[in-house]
């Protein structure tokens, strides 16, 4: 069955905020809390948050819901307002079904976030693109990327770093493929770095790229949700938050699978945090653990 919230993304919402394979390395957590609860309510952005000095324009964008045609691969974009870039961003597909996948979620500009959704499911569904925008940071901004190739039958890790002093504030992964056999197992930050890994169970040979958003933001951190089992044949469920002064600049995903049937069925900013899903059609028990990447000035007084 299912672990998925109900009404995973309600429409098109935003929070405008005014401010003036291998084997994968593990996010360190932090000293958060092991085994912090995820909240059970309906998943949209606009709900309030509790901030102080968050970064100027910092905006959270969902795409209105799109098409996905059975057996299709379909691509969508939603876009950064004037004067603001891209930080971080996702996709999420409405269907649970464990045929209905992500393939690529990356910046495709300064301001613009795409995704493509692999339906290989025999009913039609929708999806939507997310993507965290604000005001380009001072010093360091830049989207470097790095590309690996991604033979047929296998699952393949790519790692994008940023340079200098900058810090990892998002990022993402692409595949060349249009294949509805090609799919995201896991995308994520690792220290200075973006680690993907994406699935190729289709019969040619393909290019995976990887892009890691980066700059300098105040009291950045990134935290790891807790890790959670994601049984044979499911659609599993993973989020962790931001402290209450932060809101979410980027996040991601991680399974532990090397089998090409477990992928990425959304990963996306949801509330003050970040929520993943993993379908797993494989025939052993794995587990998934989302990531979030928090931005903030300062605490709130006292």
């Amino acid at each position: 069955m299912k672990k998925r919230l109900a009404a995973l993304v309600i429409g098109l919402a935003a929070i405008v905020v005014a401010a003036s394979g291998p084997a994968l390395a593990k996010v360190p957590d932090h000293g958060r809390p092991a085994n912090r609860a995820l909240e059970k309510r309906p998943r949209t952005v606009a709900q309030p948050l509790a901030t102080a000095g968050i970064p100027h324009g910092y905006v959270v964008l969902s795409s209105p819901s799109l098409a996905a045609p059975a057996d299709m691969q379909t691509q969508g974009s939603v876009s950064c307002p004037p004067n603001t870039v891209v930080w971080g961003g996702g996709v999420s597909i409405a269907s649970g079904d464990l045929a209905a996948n992500v393939n690529s979620s990356y910046p495709s500009s300064t301001s613009e976030w795409t995704g493509a959704v692999n339906n290989a499911s025999g009913s039609d569904t929708t999806f939507q693109v997310w993507t965290v925008c604000a005001k380009q940071p001072r010093n360091g901004y830049g989207i470097p990327t790095a590309s690996v190739t991604n033979p047929a039958d296998s699952q393949t890790a790519g790692v994008a770093r940023c340079g200098g002093t900058s810090k990892i504030l998002g990022g993402g992964i692409r595949s060349s493929s249009s294949s509805t056999a090609v799919n995201i197992n896991s995308t994520y930050p690792y220290k200075a770095r973006w680690e993907g890994v994406e699935n190729n169970a289709s019969d040619s040979d393909a290019t995976l790229t990887v892009y890691a958003i980066c700059g300098h933001a105040k009291l950045r951190a990134t935290y790891s949700g807790p890790a959670v089992p994601n049984p044979a044949g499911e659609d599993t469920l993973s989020g962790e938050s931001c402290p209450s002064y932060q809101v979410p600049a980027g996040g991601g995903e991680y399974s532990t699978s090397t089998s090409t049937s477990v992928n990425l069925n959304g990963s996306m900013p949801s509330g003050n945090g970040w929520q993943s899903s993993e379908t797993n059609a494989s025939g052993s028990n794995q587990s998934t653990q989302s990531y979030v990447i928090c931005v903030g000035y300062a605490p709130p007084p006292g």
